[in-house]
């Protein structure tokens, strides 16, 4: 593959300054970032640099996998030169870290992406340690035994991997459909998993990550619609998520009319030709780490308050107190999930981890883990929601009966900081408006 040698872009530096060199990587990158994808390895992204020998080690990682799964006919075959024809459904990643400043040589993996994981939202999340510790409990793979053996990993960075181009060409490569970036990374990920391969970390393979340096770049460089990015994922999730997919529409803010998601009929064809697993069997079998709330025991959507047309929001927080705002209707920040079953109310943009608490001394709604019992600091999270009355009152934290100071969830129209609308808990009264909250999906 061809590309532009680093210390040609040095020296062009040297000449032209560090911000055209910058706008240069810039242009690059925008112009080539979703179209030089698909067309495999022609183009390179401009902002990473790779460690050396970090071919070597995915190649050797591939061989090892190749006779761990008895591909490998013997062992020169083993160590070929071309190791990657041994293992035909194998897409290996490297490790990303930060190069050096001015010097392409050094990589720092504090912070770096590891094995690369996801929420609900489909934003990356990273949790290596809490998948390395599964995977040594259950003692799945190598890597069991050996920290700096490959690691399966949920998914990767969607540009830095190594795959045979007859498995990429048998998965279809990228989404044609796809803009600028994002989204691909799931995609690939999801193909490779639930289509009869695996996807693996290998430790020893490093590439560094450059990135913009608020010495020669202050505030946002360039934009990158949101709505494209949302339109990616969209189209992952309706052809490989299932029914999940309801699941991340209630997370990602709708479309625009004049975005829609397009046609998915090719893709769900790929699928269905390739007979590939469903997205249970990927929960299951590789991140049973993401677990679904339950939709069929629950209301979800906005918590509108018809009186001031104002709907809860995290008011971009987390783990601080939800108020409400002018109802958007375009999930996010005002998503929740309220579960009929268990009376808790997840927030969706929290990855359903968090929940609303109740105060009763304080008459507030802080955010919470769903997991942690506060009842000690006198919260509650648990809810009834009264479908004649629309209202949402607290429940007592230990038998989950009617709280006894009688409290349910109230909208003010008051100025505060970030709304100018308040969210409290006062006395319950179905007469007042101010306390109706209905749910819009």
């Amino acid at each position: 593959s061809a590309y532009l040698p680093r210390h040609s872009l040095f020296v062009l530096s040297a000449y032209a300054g560090p911000k055209f060199l910058s706008f240069l990587f810039l242009w690059i990158c925008l112009l080539g970032c979703a179209s030089s994808r698909r067309s495999g390895s022609k183009c390179r992204d401009s902002d990473f640099s790779r460690q050396p020998h970090r071919v070597s080690a995915l190649l050797a990682a591939a061989s090892a996998l190749s006779r761990q799964t008895g591909l490998a006919k013997n062992r020169d075959a083993a160590y070929s030169h071309d190791r990657r024809r041994q293992l035909p459904h194998q897409a290996l990643c490297g490790g990303t870290g930060v190069p050096g400043r001015y010097v392409f040589c050094t990589l720092f993996f504090d912070g770096g992406l590891k094995t690369l994981a996801f929420t609900w939202g489909m934003s990356h999340y990273h949790i290596h340690d809490k998948i390395r510790h599964r995977i040594e409990e259950l003692g799945q793979d190598e890597a069991a035994k050996n920290p700096d053996a490959p690691t399966m990993s949920p998914i990767m960075a969607g540009g830095l991997f190594t795959i045979t181009k007859a498995w990429w060409d048998t998965l279809g490569g990228y989404d044609k459909e796809m803009q600028i970036y994002g989204g691909e990374e799931f995609e690939i990920s999801f193909k490779t998993w639930m289509c009869g391969g695996s996807l693996h970390l290998v430790p020893c393979s490093r590439v560094g990550h450059v990135f913009r340096s608020n010495e020669f770049w202050q505030g946002q460089v360039y934009t990158v619609p949101g709505a494209l990015i949302h339109r990616n994922k969209l189209r992952t999730a309706h052809v490989w998520m299932g029914e999940y997919a309801r699941i991340v529409e209630l997370v990602i803010p709708r479309l625009p009319q004049d975005k829609p998601l397009g046609d998915l009929t090719e893709l769900k064809a790929l699928r269905d030709r390739l007979k590939c697993k469903d997205f249970n069997w990927y929960l299951k079998n590789i991140y049973p780490e993401l677990e679904p709330p339950n939709l069929a025991q629950a209301m979800t959507g906005a918590m509108r308050n018809p009186k001031f047309n104002c709907c809860l929001d995290t008011l971009t927080t987390k783990n601080q107190e939800i108020g409400v705002y002018p109802c958007h209707f375009e999930h996010g920040t005002q998503a929740f999930l309220y579960g009929k079953d268990t009376h808790m109310l997840r927030v969706a943009e929290h990855n359903f981890e968090l929940c609303v608490y109740g105060n009763p001394a304080k008459r507030r709604l802080p955010e919470r883990s769903c997991t942690e019992d506060f009842s000690g600091q006198g919260l509650s999270r648990y809810w009834l929601y009264k479908e004649d009355t629309k209202q949402m009152q607290l429940l007592d934290a230990e038998n989950k009966d009617i709280h006894p100071d009688n409290l349910c969830m109230q909208a003010v129209q008051i100025q505060t900081p970030k709304s100018p609308f308040d969210l409290v808990l006062r006395k319950c009264d179905p007469s007042r408006q101010e306390q109706h909250f209905v749910f819009v999906p």
